[in-house]
């Protein structure tokens, strides 16, 4: 089974893990994550990247 997660960091430690079963949910809360931080365009992301702050979002393998 595959599963989406979203691991969210600020100043590099991270801050909240979450699993989603679809990736449309994933995106869902990467894009309400985005907003909540003020970030609207791919340099701005960057910036607070370098900064430690950001949302990835995987793709994973549910192992047993």
């Amino acid at each position: 089974m595959t599963v989406f997660v979203t691991i969210e960091t600020c100043q590099g430690i991270v801050s909240e893990t979450r699993v989603f079963l679809t990736d449309k949910s994933a995106r869902k809360a990467e894009r309400k994550w985005l907003k909540a931080n003020g970030i609207k365009d791919d340099e701005n992301r960057q910036g607070k990247s370098d900064n430690g702050t950001e949302c990835l979002r995987l793709e994973c393998k549910l192992e047993p």
